[in-house]
């Protein structure tokens, strides 16, 4: 017997079609009737910054496009050209350069459209391709991005950041028109950089809203963690009173006269040494660096070497949060510092290849890339490796007897440079400046100035004067530098040298002249002290050369002051 059939009958049309065909005679779907359709909501748009004055048409149609078109939000602008003249960040009017605008972006896929969307405006509208820096396509692979990330981190190690490896956070837009610069950045990058204060005369504040980016770390005070106390050591107090104990050697012993007792220092010191901490290596360090300068018998320079890299080595500092690329670079920096503290002169060559073995033994310890050229201090003291001896004479000395008038005494001691390790370090640094920064900074151009007056090397003295002369805009910034190489010729008293500035650079026909760049700057603007300190250089001159003719006008100069 066969079983029954139970037959359904299932509907494959839905209610509201079925009402809808016994509503009425319409043909219209329902799907396509206005009644089902979603609204449309209102698209609304940032407000328009406020402008500054006399803001071009061209900027006015820019920000049309920016805020209606690419939909970016908290619009700043500023003109660099209505600043105060000696603002850092002041143009004049006819500056490539000359609109800054600041934007903010949704997301980092916005951000790079709107950037992209700019360049191609730019491109059919004016010819050419705008300047853009910091817009990462998703094209870009793996490895290429990875070159970049560490191309964004040889900024300062100082900074330890991640600035640039998140791809377009902030998009930089140079874009020839109007003199307009566009920054893009998203909102978290935006409070973290602040460029606003950058602009303003008085330092602002960043008008977006606060975002917090939530960073999981992990914690180690949960007492079910394996890692429960790994951070904490369970001996920081000791820790601190370690440092503190040692601390107190160093001092006493900094203070004690006596060279008698320095072995005992040292014993002790090494008694209560532990080595738990980067603080007591420092001080470590500290000790034997003076022990070594007031008896290399007691701590030898090689002392001074092994404590640096024993440190990097410590098994203790294992499950410490140390910044170990910091380190191995503040340790590098010290190294230099030691070398040139020795009692006796070593030839230049010597101290850079002692330089060089030591950072070839110390970055051993690191798998990251260093960017030793990114601190001005290491720049600064590479260059001073390239001399026997200190250099007497520096920017802090001129600063020095310029602003108080203390400091200003012949000098007639003359530094030994060694042309080879000055030509080699000084075409290193250059090429890297250039490379990096665009240019040679002009502290840095000052250092090799005042090097060479100190080494009597007039030619290349007047070489780097000269080009030092070019880089200065201002009449004020031009006449500062030449009062500096007055105190400068004043204290290396070289009568050859101090002709050639009085009478090529003094009072002449040249627009760059002193007296000429003297009342362009206005006089006023110098201090009072500023300016006695000027007429105690110049009487100092007068002293030792005033039967010369060539410093007449300059004599009289000086009873103005």
């Amino acid at each position: 017997m066969k079983p029954a059939r139970c037959s359904r009958c299932f509907s494959t049309t839905s209610p509201r079609i079925q009402n809808s065909k016994s509503d009425g005679d319409s043909s219209t779907p329902w799907y396509l009737r206005k009644e089902n359709s979603s609204q449309s909501g209102q698209v609304t748009h940032d407000k328009f910054p406020e402008l500054p004055y006399g803001t071009p048409q061209g900027i006015k149609d820019l920000l049309t496009l920016l805020v209606k078109k690419y939909g970016l939000t908290s619009l700043k602008v500023y003109d660099l050209a209505a600043l105060p003249a000696d603002h850092p960040k002041y143009t004049d009017e006819q500056s490539p350069q000359r609109f800054i605008i600041l934007a903010s972006g949704k997301s980092e896929k916005h951000i790079y459209k709107a950037s992209y969307e700019l360049k191609q405006h730019v491109k059919h509208e004016y010819g050419y391709l705008p300047r853009i820096e910091g817009m990462t396509s998703n094209a870009i692979s793996t490895r290429a991005r990875r070159r970049l990330a560490k191309r964004a981190r040889q900024g300062p190690p100082a900074t330890h950041n991640d600035f640039g490896i998140g791809q377009n956070s902030w998009v930089r837009c140079e874009l020839g028109v109007e003199g307009a610069v566009v920054h893009i950045l998203s909102d978290e990058r935006r409070v973290e950089l602040n460029l606003e204060s950058l602009f303003e005369e008085e330092g602002g504040d960043v008008e977006v809203p606060h975002v917090e980016t939530p960073t999981q770390k992990r914690t180690y005070e949960d007492t079910e963690s394996v890692f429960f106390g790994l951070r904490r050591h369970f001996h920081t107090s000791s820790s601190r009173q370690d440092v503190a104990q040692l601390k107190s050697i160093v001092k006493s012993c900094a203070e004690n006269p006596s060279d008698k007792s320095l072995e005992l220092f040292k014993n002790d010191f090494d008694s209560t040494f532990t080595g738990a901490s980067v603080e007591e290596w420092s001080e470590k360090f500290a000790l034997y660096k003076l022990l070594h300068l007031r008896d290399p018998s007691i701590a030898s320079f090689k002392d001074l070497e092994k404590v640096l890299l024993e440190k990097h080595a410590s098994i203790q500092l294992l499950g410490e949060e140390i910044n170990w690329n910091q380190e191995i670079v503040n340790d590098v920096i010290r190294y230099m510092e030691a070398v040139l503290d020795i009692n006796e002169p070593l030839p230049a060559s010597e101290k850079l290849s002692m330089l060089s073995s030591f950072i070839s033994r110390i970055t051993s310890f690191s798998r990251d890339e260093l960017h030793f050229f990114a601190v001005d201090k290491f720049q600064a003291l590479l260059w001073s490796l390239t001399c026997d001896e200190y250099v007497p004479i520096d920017a802090a000395r001129l600063h020095t007897a310029l602003s108080t008038g203390k400091g200003i005494e012949v000098e007639n001691c003359r530094v030994h440079q060694d042309p080879q390790s000055a030509q080699n370090v000084r075409e290193l640094l250059r090429t890297i400046n250039f490379s990096k920064r665009g240019a040679v900074p002009l502290w840095l151009r000052e250092q090799m100035l005042y090097t060479y007056a100190c080494a009597r090397n007039w030619p290349y003295f007047w070489k780097e004067w000269n080009m030092i002369q070019q880089s200065l805009t201002t009449p004020r910034d031009i006449a500062l530098m030449q009062t500096k190489l007055v105190f400068l010729l004043a204290m290396i008293n070289d009568k050859i040298a101090l002709r050639d500035f009085f009478c090529n650079f003094w009072d002449t026909k040249n627009s760059s002249s002193f007296i000429n760049q003297w009342e362009k700057a206005n006089s006023e603007l110098f201090t009072a002290k500023e300016r006695k300190s000027l007429k105690r250089a110049l009487d100092m001159i007068y002293e030792n050369h005033g039967s010369s003719s060539w410093f007449e006008n300059a004599r009289v100069f000086a009873t103005t002051l």
